[in-house]
């Protein structure tokens, strides 16, 4: 159902929710909202699917205002999109690559279809639809992405990637071969020649200096881990930027290189030429490095080579995909790594998640009607949840926030690894939990974004 912002006007009322098909509608008025003629007058124009609410709390005008101005936003964005489009393909690319780069979002999705092509766009971690377009402008676009990133155009059968730059960004695409036609990513990059600091990346005082404490050390293993998504590669770089002095030798190990670091030594997996983790490493050690970057730990093979260079003299940083600090160790005796080789050679672990933060210009406040035993919240309490508006560009979110479960490896935790004992319940560090609730309580974050990763 579309209200438009003439009949919005006439009747005051705007859409609020949607719930089980039922539009429910605000209405400014208190005894119009309990009126039944005023209810059937709106049944007949709108039809009967429609609820009207009245609630105090909700300034009217300001959520009217937010409403609308979205939808002129969306007018904007087609008459954008239909322009450009009509000036031709390079033109049209370059219009939704700066549209990309304006509303910082991180991937564009090209998905080739048999009969059009949907474009989406992943802004604060989650993909909205940008535009549709037909087969023919599809077929278009993807040459013109293709002829970008010096890619072979008649190659349509077999997985590609490459980059190009636009406007001192760097974008990383990756095509792939469907059942209907190729399906496109370009991961925006950014700026890669970014320089990285511990205060850019949300971790606080005592956790830096941790981390600090560490990474200043001749060896050891450090691992950061977490889903895909989750910003480790950013805490991975800014650990190299700090320690990236001119002083030291720092080999990096990647698959495949995102940023570039001017002064380390960045060498990329390639698996068509054999480069593989286990195969360079071997030589990397024979290069007199200090620091060594490995870029995910993924098998056993790797596992062991990273701990035997963290125990002759290297630093080794390196990722994991695992939900906590705890299942890291976990995944390594999954691995087959004795708990003696942990213990002999990890220094610390740094968990993380990037969390969605809630648009405070449009974040509605409300009161939890029932318990939440899930996540330990009890009705009657106030907190916030999403809302939409021009500043957001409507998805309630204005940035993603990364947070932070540091565990150190000292004695105590040795101690409990080598028993098979450890649980939270044993050490005291700040959950991922604990972060989690933390940002609700502020209102930073909503339960429904939490409880994705809890």
């Amino acid at each position: 159902m579309q209200i438009t912002f003439d009949d919005a006007k006439k009747y005051n009322i705007v859409p609020f929710d949607k719930r089980k098909g039922v539009e429910i509608l605000l209405c400014k008025d208190l005894d119009k909202s309990k009126n039944f003629d005023f209810l059937n007058e709106l049944i007949k124009k709108f039809g009967e699917n429609i609820q009207l609410i009245y609630d105090k709390k909700f300034n009217f005008d300001k959520m009217f205002e937010e409403y609308y101005s979205m939808i002129r936003l969306d007018e904007e964005l087609k008459n954008e999109f239909d322009t450009a489009i009509s000036k031709g393909a390079k033109e049209f690319f370059e219009h939704i690559v700066k549209k990309a780069l304006y509303i910082d979002a991180s991937d564009i999705h090209i998905f080739d279809n048999t009969s059009n092509c949907m474009i989406k766009l992943r802004i604060n971690g989650q993909l909205r639809t940008y535009s549709q377009i037909t087969k023919e402008q599809t077929n278009t676009l993807i040459r013109i992405i293709k002829l970008s990133c010096g890619l072979d155009i008649s190659r349509t059968i077999a997985p590609t990637e490459g980059r190009f730059t636009f406007d001192r960004n760097d974008f990383r695409v990756s095509i792939v071969p469907t059942v209907d036609g190729e399906k496109i990513d370009i991961r925006i990059l950014g700026n890669t020649k970014h320089i990285y600091r511990f205060d850019d990346i949300s971790l606080d005082i005592t956790q830096q200096e941790i981390i600090k404490k560490h990474i200043n050390k001749n060896s050891g293993l450090i691992l950061v881990t977490g889903p895909t998504g989750s910003g480790k590669s950013t805490t991975l770089f800014t650990m190299m930027h700090y320690l990236n002095d001119g002083s030291k030798n720092i080999i990096s190990i990647e698959d495949p290189v995102e940023y570039k670091l001017d002064g380390v030594t960045q060498i990329q997996i390639s698996h068509a030429k054999s480069i593989e983790v286990e195969n360079i490493l071997k030589f990397v050690l024979r290069q007199d490095p200090e620091i060594i970057n490995i870029g995910e730990i993924r098998d056993e093979m790797t596992a062991r080579l990273a701990i035997r260079a963290s125990n002759t003299g290297h630093l080794v940083l390196s990722t994991m995909h695992t939900n906590s600090s705890i299942s890291a160790i976990g995944r390594l005796l999954d691995l087959g790594i004795e708990p003696y080789e942990i213990i002999s050679s990890l220094s610390l672990i740094i968990s993380q998640r990037l969390v969605r933060q809630l648009c405070p210009d449009c974040k509605i406040e409300y009161t939890l009607e029932k318990n939440n035993e899930y996540l330990g919240l009890k009705a009657g309490q106030t907190y916030f949840k999403s809302s939409h508006c021009k500043n957001c560009f409507g998805t309630g979110y204005f940035s993603q926030k990364a947070i932070f479960e540091i565990l150190e490896l000292n004695q105590e935790v040795k101690n409990l690894i080598k028993n098979n004992e450890l649980t939270y319940q044993k050490i005291n560090i700040k959950t991922l939990k604990e972060h989690l609730l933390n940002m609700l309580e502020k209102g930073e974050a909503s339960v429904e974004e939490i409880s994705k990763y809890i």
